[in-house]
């Protein structure tokens, strides 16, 4: 399952589906965004705040790309239905991608180690000098 969802998650770019390049691109153009994708009512969700998977609450992107951009830095993040009954509801999308597409602004959720810890850190990481160690 979790081999299914990572290629998802790599397909879920607004910007590539909007350019036809992934399997949410709309045949003639744009998205399949409200396209119901299963009979299925599978819900998919992710919420940085989920206990137990918890993560920063806000973007951190180390590098720019088609579903991440630096710019976006510090943006919060929120619970964001992905996939809601079967039916596409989001794509990942950046500050850019959003004004291209016109969808919804809805920033990647990180999952690095670094950025996978408990909410007393996130103070401590707002507050950390930019020169330095790791």
């Amino acid at each position: 399952m979790a081999d299914l969802l990572i290629d998802q998650l790599w397909s879920s770019s607004a910007r590539d589906a909007s350019e036809g390049r992934t399997v949410f691109s709309k045949p003639g153009g744009g998205t399949r965004v409200g396209e119901k994708l299963s009979e299925l009512p599978f819900t998919l969700r992710s919420d940085p705040a989920e206990p137990g998977l918890e993560t920063a609450p806000f973007v951190i992107a180390h590098s720019s790309g088609d579903d991440a951009s630096v710019f976006d830095n510090g943006l919060p993040l929120s619970a964001t239905d992905w996939i809601r009954d079967g039916v596409l509801q989001q794509l990942i999308t950046t500050r850019h991608t959003s004004a291209l597409t016109g969808l919804p602004l809805a920033p990647r959720s990180t999952t690095s180690s670094r950025t996978r810890a408990a909410p007393a850190r996130w103070r401590r990481w707002s507050r950390r000098p930019s020169a330095g160690c790791c």
